[in-house]
């Protein structure tokens, strides 16, 4: 039945907004009010909807105009208005818009700007919810919040109210040695005001302790844990019923020992041998030699590489006392190291070589691709081009300016010609190479000579 009424009056307003888009001639029956049918889509949204549904298939272009949002309005009331500590309280309100009550409804309940619940509204709009006042301050907030779904046409409202707690204040005292050898006992004392049973959670050096304490109390805390020096103590002891929590802080020094280390070595040891090594620790605790950034086991390690590396003495940690170190500075010598020395040194002579060779080449290209592209060089104005990518190449290394086919290479030699120890030897290179390229001179086996030792004075 609820879907019938819906598809009549929505096929009602369709046959009325087809008559009113294709006119047709007069008709007897009484005009309809378009204004209640209006107002019925509005309130109905289901409807609405619909109407646009069946518009679209009849292929009618209905404009919608955004609906404006709905204001709401909330109340509160708090009852009763003063309570103790731990108590409860009910918290009652209505929920209306201008068009009436808003039914089933989910409206936030905050206590002190805390969310402590959430209630529903009935079908005339009421709502109500049972609070617990577990806040410690003479004043309380209560708010009551609704925030509509996405989608739903309202506005959010909120309403407050004030509750006055009631309770009493207490007081926390700790007492604990100004210093405390590390590895032994830290004895905390505690002591309430008034003596009420209620757990006291103690923080030190990043470990927590509780305790259910009555008046005094007493926490031991091994020290061993901690980090020697300076340590923060704080006690929090919560809230219980009409008593307010409370809150004490103190400090104290985890003092430790410094053992003593000395470490003798030779200035200079060789790899793969044993090395004359003494050491002693004040007292006797526990320690690690250290050659190379690894632990000595007897040798110098063979694979260590000739040159200078730390030798250090490191203790253990072991309460009173902390970890130090002692360390020297000495030469390790490696006689596998020279073995490949000159191979090493000729390969990379040929790498670097070769690696000017073929940039020369690269260079030479772009030398050879200025020039006209018409023109057929012989085999000596070749010759002159290569020399002149020499020229380049040693220029543009000491300027950092590279050459580029974008220059001429009049243009290029007039960047970098400060940098040439012989400017009149850059410009013979550079006249030779331009003939090569621009005229049917062949460059003789007299110049090209001359351009090499030139080449050398550059």
């Amino acid at each position: 039945m609820r879907r019938v009424l819906p598809v009549a009056v929505a096929t009602a307003l369709l046959l009325l907004i087809a008559a009113l888009y294709r006119p047709t001639g007069p008709q007897l029956a009484p005009t309809p009010d378009i204004r209640q049918l209006v107002e019925l889509v509005k309130s109905d949204p289901d409807l609405w909807r619909l109407i646009l549904l069946y518009a679209e298939e009849l292929g009618i272009q209905l404009a919608v105009k955004p609906q404006k949002p709905i204001s709401t309005k909330i109340t509160l009331h708090v009852q009763p208005d003063k309570v103790v500590a731990g108590g409860a309280v009910v918290a009652s309100g209505v929920l209306n818009t201008s068009r009436g009550p808003l039914p089933r409804q989910l409206v936030a309940i905050y206590v002190d700007k805390t969310l402590a619940t959430f209630a529903t509204t009935d079908d005339i709009g009421r709502f109500q919810a049972e609070l617990r006042i577990g806040v410690y301050k003479p004043q309380v907030e209560i708010r009551a919040v609704y925030k509509p779904l996405p989608g739903e046409p309202y506005l959010e409202s909120n309403a407050t109210a004030t509750v006055e707690v009631l309770y009493n204040k207490t007081t926390l005292r700790l007492s604990a040695p100004r210093q405390v050898k590390w590895g032994d006992v830290l004895t905390i004392y505690i002591r309430q005001d008034p003596p009420i049973q209620r757990a006291v959670r103690i923080s030190v050096g990043g470990g927590t302790y509780v305790v259910e304490a009555r008046g005094e109390a007493a926490v031991d805390v091994p020290t061993a844990a901690l980090t020697p020096g300076m340590q923060k103590i704080t006690a929090y002891a919560e809230g219980r019923g009409p008593y307010a929590p409370a809150t004490a802080t103190d400090a104290v020094e985890i003092v430790a020992e410094t053992p003593q280390a000395r470490l003798e070595a030779p200035p200079v040891l060789i790899a793969g041998l044993p090395a004359e090594i003494r050491y002693s620790v004040i007292p006797n605790v526990s320690a690690v030699l250290y050659i190379a950034g690894r632990p000595y086991n007897g040798a110098v390690p063979l694979d260590v590489a000739t040159g200078f590396y730390d030798l250090v003495l490191r203790t253990a940690q072991a309460p009173p006392y902390r970890s130090t170190s002692a360390a020297q500075r000495v030469f390790i010598l490696n006689a596998a190291n020279f073995v490949p020395l000159a191979a090493a040194a000729a390969v990379v002579f040929i790498l670097v070589k070769r690696a000017r060779k073929e940039e020369v080449e690269e260079l030479y290209r772009e030398v050879r691709n200025a020039a006209p592209q018409s023109a057929v060089l012989t085999i000596q104005a070749e010759e002159a081009l290569r020399l002149l990518a020499h020229a380049f190449y040693i220029l543009g290394e000491r300027s950092g300016v590279r050459y580029s086919k974008m220059y001429t290479y009049r243009e290029y030699a007039a960047k970098v010609t400060q940098h040439a120890k012989n400017q009149d030897c850059l410009r013979h290179i550079v006249t030779l190479a331009e003939r090569a390229a621009y005229s049917p001179h062949t460059p003789t086996p007299a110049e090209l000579a001359e351009g090499w030792r030139c080449l050398d004075q550059l």
